[in-house]
């Protein structure tokens, strides 16, 4: 007989059942549970549905990730994830209704890049296209029909006990639960006392109604183990005489206490978490050797954080660097106390974003040699003193949080900013700016299917993040560091890495607006627009009217904006959402056809928490917005440091010492010349191998023969190979190579892999091995697991 478990996945795999002669088959079977009622399972049902993917943060041992993740792993395109076959993906969606998917302004953006799945998918849901509930499964028909309680009091308490003891009635068979169903409120409590460690924490978060719904064997059994195990009698001690003892969890309270771990924010132990608040911090009660357990010690230890982050705000470089690592050791810890997972110890783990900015600040001090020196200091780990910082401030969201954390990153930042701008100042004085090669000369030579993604104000340590988003997405990214055009404004850098720049030059221009050389008519979005389109170039403005012919040119994001919007705390906030968004825009660009994309951009920026230095203008010049460049007024004789204007040698603008601004009060600013808004990372994404025709490379099926294989696959398997290794990620383990066999690459447009002349009698049979098909590269497309035969 089957279990429930059984019963289940047989259900959701079912819902994706089709007439072949007249339908396609679904994409995937999408499961949406609004109050993530499944949740609490839905480890166990993964185990039995190795098809499962869920929709939140990056997870690949869970098979849990973002919506761009997911829809890769459905196009088969990433290595940790092969579809069984016969089988369709299934997507888990916890906290979202089926209507939340609809394609509207009020989509979450967690959801945009599924919403189109919905067309092509099927839903695992009831008749009436409602989410399967725990308890409509249970007792509806289409379910397993069972007689439950169905009384408005007796409803209400069943739900809450199925749903606290789903992961035990899942392993239990339908006919035995079936048989339990005329009395089930009764038998699901007995199920959740056989659970002694749920019931000592439903107890302690409230004692009243655990006692209320609890029956007499029941209570007595609870009683019982509490006196056994816990060294406490519930019968006459109250849970505030015994929360102490969860807080120290010694002995058998470690049980108790590493279940609470798991789900710290479960609403099941809101009132645990009430009894542990008013126990006194450790320092006034008797000494803990590890006091997690003490919420009052860990704001204690927040407060103090605090304050130690806002003292450095008298420090020197070095000596708050030091204190910060220092910091760093003494509350890492707290990163793994359960309240660090609810949100009460956010200074500790902007920490360790801040202590890993300061550290690489020390080793990577970016401030001598010549340019490629300064280049390689930064990419080579420079700019991760940037994104360190950014980091941190994203954890925050309280004023005085993010305060404390202004004063500490002002102590170490703003000294290692100034070092690294002023020897470029100094480089682009006596020698020529890298930036001002002769760039038209090296235009890449762009190709159809290419597409440009132009990004305002993508900075080096946000492009290296994108370029994660991208891999994780599955995509093969290459980067290069590119020196942005002179000033950094997006008036000359942008169209620097145009496709068209050698039909732009620059005349006068207070704004360093370029013109367009053949007209001398100012350059405009619009008119840039027209050069494009004139040499063959399609402008993307609204992606459903494209579908990848040619060569285009995209714009999308608003970095820069936002920078120039909000305080440089809150808008480190913003980024991960802005390299996210970018990210889905990239996949779309893919879907839509394109086979490369190049993200460029024009410049960087620098985001200083209670503003950048001031530095007073010299006279005759006029001030950019930005207050990070000047431009020298027609006739002015100016001695202050000044250079020349990418797009015409003869006009020149001046800037500020090392990474002041002619304007006060600047947190964010750019146009000046710094290694953060000079150089760029520009990347080049592209599809992995055998999916560049959109059809995933998958193993269908294989057979063994004698001494031979035959593998099939969907898509065009021309130009890769078939290897069969003991280990999948080992190419060492090959029994290929090993015994020097022939492997035959498939033909052009052929779907089959052969793997002949193996002599099978030395391997062993009935062994486990894995299929694994390559490029020509080397690496892995796609795999399957075989036992060898022959």
């Amino acid at each position: 007989m089957a279990t429930v478990k059984e019963k289940i996945v047989e259900s959701v795999r079912s819902s994706a059942s089709y007439n072949s002669a007249a339908e396609s088959k679904p994409a995937c079977i999408l499961w949406t549970d609004k109050e993530e009622l499944w949740l609490p399972s839905i480890h166990s049902l993964r185990e039995a549905l190795p098809e499962l993917l869920t929709l939140g943060g990056i997870d690949r041992d869970s098979r849990t990730g973002p919506g761009i993740w997911i829809r890769c792993a459905i196009a088969g395109r990433l290595e940790e994830f092969v579809c069984p076959a016969g089988n369709v993906p299934v997507v888990y969606v916890p906290g979202f209704c089926r209507q939340d998917l609809r394609p509207s302004d009020d989509c979450p953006d967690a959801l945009k890049p599924l919403v189109e799945l919905q067309y092509r998918s099927v839903f695992w849901s009831r008749s009436n296209s409602k989410d399967w509930t725990v308890y409509s499964y249970f007792s509806e028909a289409e379910g397993l029909g069972l007689n439950l309680p169905d009384t408005p009091e007796n409803r209400a308490r069943v739900m809450e006990r199925l749903h606290m003891s789903l992961p035990e009635l899942l392993e239990m068979e339908e006919s035995e639960v079936a048989k339990k169903a005329e009395n089930l409120l009764n038998y699901i409590k007995t199920i959740v006392l056989e659970d002694p460690v749920k019931a000592v924490l439903s107890w302690l978060g409230n004692k009243e109604d655990f006692i209320r719904e609890a029956n007499g064997d029941q209570w007595r059994a609870f009683a019982e183990h509490c006196r056994d195990n816990l060294e406490f009698d519930p019968e006459l001690h109250a849970p505030e005489a015994v929360s102490e003892k969860l807080a120290r969890h010694e002995g058998e309270w470690g049980k108790v206490w590493r279940r609470f771990c798991e789900a710290p924010g479960n609403e099941i132990y809101l009132g645990v978490h009430g009894l542990l608040e008013k126990l006194p911090s450790p320092k006034t009660a008797k000494k803990s050797p590890i006091p997690d357990g003490f919420p009052k010690w860990n704001a204690e230890r927040e407060k103090d954080l605090r304050a130690a982050l806002t003292k450095l705000r008298v420090s020197q470089p070095d000596f708050a660097r030091d204190a910060i690592i220092k910091l760093e050791l003494a509350h890492s810890p707290r990163r793994e106390f359960p309240w660090a997972g609810v949100g009460k110890a956010p200074l500790a783990k902007a920490l360790e974003h801040l202590a890993a900015a300061a550290s690489a600040s020390r080793d990577c001090p970016v401030n001598g040699g010549g340019v490629k020196d300064l280049e390689d200091g930064y990419v080579g780990g420079g700019w991760k003193v940037d994104d360190g910082v950014a980091r941190a401030f994203a954890e925050l969201s309280t004023s005085s949080d993010r305060d404390a954390l202004s004063w500490a990153v002002r102590s170490f930042y703003i000294d290692w900013l100034r070092g690294s701008a002023r020897r470029l100042q100094e480089l682009a004085e006596t020698a020529a700016y890298p930036g001002d090669r002769p760039y038209v000369d090296a235009v890449q030579d762009y190709e159809p299917g290419d597409c440009i993604l132009f990004v305002d104000g993508l900075r080096f340590d946000v492009a290296k993040s994108l370029s994660a988003v991208l891999r994780d997405g599955g995509f093969l990214v290459t980067e290069e560091p590119v020196w942005g055009a002179l000033p950094s404004v997006t008036a000359t850098g942008k169209y620097a890495v145009s496709p068209v720049r050698g039909l732009i030059t620059g005349k006068d221009s207070a704004d360093f607006q370029p013109v367009i050389r053949e007209s001398g008519r100012e350059l405009d979005s619009k008119s840039h627009a027209s050069l494009l389109q004139r040499e063959g170039w399609t402008v993307i403005k609204e992606l459903i009217d494209f579908d990848g012919l040619g060569k285009g040119w995209h714009e999308y994001g608003n970095i820069d904006h936002d920078g120039h919007h909000y305080f440089a705390p809150e808008f480190a906030s913003k980024l991960k959402e802005h390299t996210q968004a970018i990210g889905v825009r990239v996949e779309e660009l893919f879907e839509r056809g394109w086979i490369r994309v190049f993200v460029v951009t024009d410049h960087g920026w620098l985001s200083m928490p209670k503003s950048l230095e001031k530095a007073a203008p010299p006279p005759g010049v006029t001030v950019k917005l930005s207050g990070r460049c000047a431009s020298v007024t027609p006739g002015a004789q100016i001695e202050h440091r000044k250079l020349a204007w990418h797009w015409n040698p003869d006009q020149f603008y001046v800037y500020p010492d090392g990474v002041c601004s002619f304007t006060a009060n600047q947190e964010y600013a750019h146009g000046g010349l710094s290694l953060q808004e000079c150089l760029t990372l520009r990347l080049v994404a592209t599809k992995p191998a055998g999916s560049a025709t959109g059809e995933a490379i998958v193993i269908t099926s294989h057979e063994w023969s004698r001494s031979n294989c035959l593998v099939r696959v969907t898509g065009d398997a021309s130009g890769l190979s078939l290897d069969i290794r003991e280990s999948r990620d080992d190419p060492g383990s090959s029994l290929v190579l090993k015994d020097e066999n022939t492997v035959f690459r498939a033909p052009e447009g052929d779907r089959k892999l052969w793997m002949a002349k193996a002599p099978c009698e030395t391997w062993d049979k009935g062994k486990e091995a894995f299929l694994v098909v390559v490029d020509g590269n080397g690496i892995i497309v796609t795999s399957a697991q075989t036992v060898i035969e022959g």
